[in-house]
């Protein structure tokens, strides 16, 4: 058992989690480089990573190297150099030309710092979009906006975390979704709004656990069914009638927020998986405090995998990566340490931001297709190698070896980070108002009282869709989407009918009644 240097929580290092370590260790002429245990509990690991995890402020500044304005998430108040994408991936600038040497006399965060103000870096994490400037972490999406970790999207707004989906807005982890509106944690759901939890279905509104259901108004835990409000059978002509009135539909609403408390829960939401603890999990083996994942195997301490990452630890964004530890937002990763944004192939290296195309390096920013380099100088392999082991003695004495970027290096101020929506902290009113894209029009929001804008293809969808135009402001639309998920937490609880003890993220004490999963099948079928 250890002991957490920030929060002083006890916390387990159990043996597998050793055996990763060690596994991970880098091995240098076959002298192994042992990464330590960690010195914070999983929380507040979880919590630094999400300090370099900027998701959803966006910045009028101008380019460092053209002039010219550009969208970013960077601050213009910070001191960082920042190109736009088109001008970061071309080759009018090289990364080697900032290498510094090791200064065996200085911290090595404190130089890695320096080195990463002065390398350009990219103004939005983009690869492949198409017409979607205004996004963020995203790949492949075309004709988007305000759209953020979220890939293979078409016509979509105000959304994260989406996938392969189409026309949608204000949405929050969903995937396969067509015209859907303010859905939460849905799949392959087709005109469907205010929904969360549902799967394989069209035309519901206002639904919750519903599964193969079409022609649904306030509902919870059904399967199969059509037609059905508050869970009772209508003919098509009475379901109509019904919703055509608009004092009803009100009376209904208030009626389902008890309807939704009290029909049964699973447990977590688990599909297709084995020997897992986390939620929102399908196809992973052998993952313990997963959430938001699918096809992971050997993980641990992981969110936002969507697919395919194997023997990985403390991760906060990642795909189709092997042997990583402590990572943001990378892809295509082999045997990383400490690394973050990087979308293409990155192998055998520790402490990198940005460094596409890359293996064998340690402590590099914004390097593309480059090997054998330190702090951006190239050396030799036989140099690197040489100098790699003085530098990893040199962090063991300053304590610096094993631990992750410290918070005080990200780029960003917390509250533009996505640790402020998990670990929210008191905001500091002396803090100026983020000037983000949307900011100044005619349009007040009715919570936050800030000024927003609409924009064209906004107002079709609402006029498509028959959805009034919302009185909040994106911000706060996500706010409250964020709310209805359960916490990227897991408690003990148990089965309220067979009493199995489980591990779940709804916290002792909430109403909604919980059950294994024999149970809750039992019931919902």
């Amino acid at each position: 058992m250890a002991s957490c240097k920030k929060c002083q929580s006890n916390f387990e290092v159990s043996k597998n989690d050793l055996l990763f370590y060690q596994k991970m260790s880098p091995v240098i002429e076959g002298r192994v480089f042992l990464l330590p245990p960690p010195q914070l509990c999983p929380s507040c690991r979880e919590q630094r990573r999400l300090c370099f995890r900027n998701e959803r402020h966006l910045y009028k500044r101008f380019s460092s190297l053209s002039g010219e304005a550009i969208i970013s998430t960077y601050n213009p108040s910070k001191s960082y150099t920042v190109y736009s994408p088109k001008e970061w991936w071309s080759d009018v600038w090289d990364g080697l030309n900032y290498g510094l040497d090791i200064d065996f006399n200085r911290p090595f965060f404190e130089q890695f710092d320096e080195l990463w103000k002065k390398v350009p870096q990219i103004a939005l994490l983009n690869t492949n979009n198409e017409n979607a400037e205004y996004a963020t972490f995203s790949e492949q999406d075309k004709n988007c906006y305000l759209v953020f970790a979220s890939n293979r999207n078409e016509d979509c707004y105000y959304c994260s975390y989406i996938w392969d989906s189409k026309n949608c807005m204000d949405c929050l982890s969903t995937e396969r979704c067509e015209n859907c509106y303010m859905c939460v944690d849905c799949i392959n759901c087709y005109q469907s709004f205010f929904t969360q939890n549902s799967q394989d279905s069209h035309n519901l509104s206002y639904c919750y656990d519903c599964r193969a259901c079409h022609d649904c108004f306030a509902c919870s835990s059904l399967r199969k069914k059509s037609f059905c409000i508050l869970n009772q059978d209508y003919s098509e002509a009475e379901y109509k009638k019904i919703l055509s009135d608009p004092q009803s539909v009100q009376k209904i609403l208030q009626e389902f927020e008890t309807l939704k408390r009290s029909m049964p829960r699973l447990f977590a939401n688990l599909t297709l998986c084995e020997e897992v603890t986390g939620s929102n999990l399908r196809s992973c083996h052998h993952a313990t405090h997963a959430f938001d994942c699918f096809e992971c195997e050997d993980v641990a301490w992981v969110e936002n995998c969507p697919g395919k990452v194997k023997d990985g630890y403390d991760i906060s964004g990642a795909t189709h990566s092997e042997l990583v530890y402590e990572l943001v937002s990378v892809a295509y990763g082999y045997r990383l340490f400490a690394c973050l944004y990087t979308h293409t192939s990155l192998s055998e290296s520790f402490y990198c931001v940005a460094c596409p195309g890359s293996s064998n390096l340690f402590g590099c920013t914004g390097l593309k297709k480059q090997s054998f380099c330190i702090l951006n100088k190239q050396y030799s392999k036989e140099e690197y190698f040489q100098l790699l082991p003085k530098l990893i003695e040199h962090m063991q004495k300053t304590g610096e070896w094993g631990e992750f970027f410290p918070a005080n290096l990200s780029p960003y101020d917390y509250e533009e980070t996505a640790a402020q929506e998990h670990y929210p902290l008191p905001l500091n009113n002396s803090l100026q108002p983020l000037t983000v894209i949307y900011a100044p029009d005619a349009l007040s929001c009715q919570s936050c009282k800030k000024s927003y804008k609409t924009i064209p293809q906004e107002d079709k969808f609402y006029q498509e869709m028959r959805i009034p135009r919302p009185p909040l402001c994106p911000d706060c639309r996500h706010k409250l989407r964020f709310k209805e998920r359960l916490p990227k937490k897991i408690w003990p609880r148990a089965c309220k009918n067979c009493g199995l003890k489980l591990e779940s993220p709804y916290e002792p004490g909430r109403p909604e009644p919980v059950y294994c999963e024999k149970c809750y099948l039992s019931l919902v079928y």
